[in-house]
């Protein structure tokens, strides 16, 4: 069955510290939206900043241009 809806949309910190490798998380960050902290309205605000990593945010980026990056560089 072919799915053609986002189902992924987040990498954080790690993830992209392992797609370093792969030599790609600049092209990733020039296309996606970095969020510094979660705040949920309610019951906690977590803050990304303190974390020991390159990339102290999450990295709100949709599925198909991952996708695409992916493909481009392998």
């Amino acid at each position: 069955m072919k799915v053609n809806t986002s189902r992924a949309i987040v990498f954080h910190a790690h993830t992209l510290e392992v797609l370093e490798e792969l030599e790609i998380p600049d092209q990733l960050r020039t296309k996606g939206l970095r969020r510094a902290g979660i705040y949920d309205g309610v019951l906690a605000v977590i803050h990304f900043m303190e974390l020991p990593s390159h990339y102290p945010f999450t990295l709100i980026i949709p599925q198909n241009v991952t996708e695409a990056i992916l493909l481009a560089r392998l």
